[in-house]
């Protein structure tokens, strides 16, 4: 059994690891930005897979895909997908107010990372979307949500593991849509419940495929929206 010691440090990790990449070194050169993110994934993503063997001594393997939990995590994924494209279409693109700084903060960022032209763009939407979602499916719902359920009730491990996953995204957002923004802490609780419906998705089928193509559907809606106001917004 994985101590909760560990699984406070992966709770709270991802977190300073986006303050530090993406509030301190905000200005800083994109080698030193990169470097520094690249690094903190390699810990993030490692460190689950290193505890896990060393600590458990499992073996570690990769299940095959099922269908378990596939159709409600895609009508989940397509109905948020929905939502933020009609969102971003109906209410936030036509609200000067809101969209000016947002688009200004977007740019920014990605100017800071030398993402800006389609085609790296599109390359990190790609490794984001396919990749990145899973991963974070593998690290949030196979390590922390999973290694929770010793120490307390399914209840109390899909919220933990939730508020953990949101945290990070709190410091996202509020760079992107400001601190003082109600929206900020809107979409965060929104991502919290998502981390929850992909907890129950994989407590149910018992791998992350269900919930990892659900993240992926919602993370190209967002990379969608990224791309319209960077490349198609006069």
């Amino acid at each position: 059994m994985i101590k909760r010691r560990y699984l406070n440090f992966a709770l709270l990790f991802p977190t300073v690891l986006t303050l530090v990449y993406f509030l301190i070194l905000d200005g800083q050169s994109t080698w030193i930005q990169n470097c520094t993110y690249g690094l903190g994934k390699i810990i993030q993503f490692g460190l689950p897979a290193w505890l896990v063997w060393r600590i458990n001594r499992t073996s570690l393997r990769i299940y095959k895909p099922g269908l378990v939990g596939l159709l409600p995590g895609i009508v989940f994924g397509v109905s948020v997908f929905c939502l933020i494209i009609l969102f971003y279409q109906y209410f936030l693109k036509p609200s000067p107010g809101i969209f000016i700084p947002l688009s200004e903060q977007i740019q920014t960022k990605v100017d800071g990372f030398q993402l800006n032209n389609p085609s790296a763009y599109l390359g990190l939407s790609l490794f984001y979307c396919l990749l990145h979602s899973g991963m974070e499916e593998y690290y949030w719902r196979w390590f922390i949500f999973r290694r929770l359920l010793p120490h307390t009730t399914l209840g109390r491990a899909i919220v933990i593991s939730s508020l953990g996953f949101m945290a990070h995204h709190v410091v996202l957002l509020g760079t992107f849509f400001g601190f003082d923004n109600p929206f900020t802490y809107l979409f965060s609780v929104g991502v919290a419940l998502g981390g929850a419906v992909w907890a129950g998705l994989y407590h149910r089928s018992g791998n992350i495929y269900a919930p990892w193509l659900s993240h992926a559907l919602i993370d190209a809606a967002i990379f969608w929206v990224g791309y319209d106001i960077l490349f198609s917004t006069p």
